[in-house]
């Protein structure tokens, strides 16, 4: 019996995004090939020396932790026949503990990025400011169509976990986009098939190291993150609009810039 095809099919059946599924089989495979008796087999012992690496950081060992925790507890009691179980030993209960790490916000700033749009060309460019101006991720850019942005919004199809969005179309990446041909935006040297998320991220993080720009892609998100923010205040406003499941994700991709600090201590009353 595959035990992890049936898992595969138990987050099916739960609704759960196809590449999450995918996420999730490709690293039950690994450790069923890696640890020393296989998945089912495993001890807890091996399975803390298995994710608790160190060339993992605690955002790697939380997943990890979590997806082999959510395996063996469907394992030792199947919701659809609890009196049956596939296993009758949860190794992965005596694991560790692993803190969520508390992202920290790393935008670019608007010099480095009137820089970066100042120097770059295409199709980075482009690129630039669909994560700088729409707040998209790389797997983004890759399913982005010109199709996608019209003068008034961009359509995200489906994002992390497969959530569409739409975000109002800024008139500096409507001028960069009005022109292009329909089909993919990120194309590969042909000019025909369109570029993996990988390739995107890996090109323009490669563009952006070449012209020592100090950033990366997923940094001009953060800098969308955080300006936006700047100029609402409502940070459930750019949760919508960076699409994200929870406002604590959103608050890791907003700078507090000095000048609000400064204007937060200013607005307290003067009592002496």
């Amino acid at each position: 019996m595959d035990l992890i095809a049936e898992y595969r099919s138990h987050l099916t059946d739960l609704a759960r995004s196809p590449r999450t599924i995918d996420d999730y089989e490709g690293i039950l495979r690994r450790a069923d090939r890696q640890l020393p008796h296989g998945l089912a087999g495993a001890s807890a012992d091996e399975l803390r020396a298995w994710i608790f690496v160190d060339r993992r950081g605690p955002a790697s060992r939380l997943l990890y932790r979590t997806i082999v925790c959510g395996f063996f507890a469907w394992a030792t009691c199947p919701p659809d026949d609890p009196d049956t179980p596939w296993l009758d030993y949860d190794p992965s209960r005596h694991l560790p503990q692993v803190r969520r790490p508390r992202r920290k916000p790393k935008p670019v700033s608007t010099e480095q990025l009137t820089d970066m749009l100042g120097r770059a060309t295409a199709p980075y460019r482009t690129w630039f400011l669909l994560a700088a101006y729409a707040g998209l991720r790389c797997v983004e850019i890759s399913r982005c169509d010109r199709e996608h942005v019209t003068e008034a919004q961009v359509w995200v199809p489906s994002g992390k976990g497969d959530r569409e969005r739409y975000v109002p179309t800024h008139p500096a990446l409507w001028r960069a986009v009005a022109d292009l041909p329909a089909g993919p935006i990120a194309l590969d040297h042909d000019g025909v098939t369109r570029l993996t998320p990988q390739k995107v991220a890996h090109r323009g993080n490669h563009q952006l190291r070449k012209m020592q720009a100090g950033a990366s892609m997923h940094r001009l998100r953060h800098w969308f993150g955080t300006q936006t923010y700047a100029r609402t205040k409502d940070l459930r406003t750019v949760q919508d609009l960076l699409g994200h499941a929870d406002v604590s994700t959103t608050q890791g991709y907003v700078e507090v810039v000095d000048a609000q600090r400064t204007a937060a201590v200013a607005a307290l009353p003067d009592l002496t």
